[in-house]
């Protein structure tokens, strides 16, 4: 018992193992530190260059997107006209529903 207490005056058994073993904790802790610094900087990295590209391909996706909505737009906005020539064209043939102004 008294092989791992602390000496009286110097220092024994325990008190050399008990600083082996916080220096081991403390350079096994830095290394972890240093390395975990290390890793977080090349995953933050990789994370910036996917962020980076996912903008590149929502850009080139809004484009698409905003024409083929414009597209769409611009058919809808023709569909009235489109009905009021059917209907004349329809009104000409049977002689139905001929408008009286027109």
């Amino acid at each position: 018992m008294n092989f791992f207490q602390p000496g009286s005056g110097s220092p024994s058994f325990g008190d050399n193992l008990t600083a082996v073993l916080n220096s081991l904790g403390k350079q096994r802790a830095e290394w972890r530190s240093s390395s975990c610094s290390s890793a977080n900087s090349s995953e933050e990295t990789q994370l910036n260059t996917n962020i980076s590209n996912e903008e590149t391909t929502i850009a080139a996706q809004r484009t698409t997107l905003t024409n083929e909505l414009n597209q769409a737009n611009f058919t809808l906005t023709e569909i009235p006209q489109q009905i009021q020539n059917i209907n004349e064209i329809y009104s000409a043939i049977t002689g139905f529903n001929q408008n009286q102004n027109g």
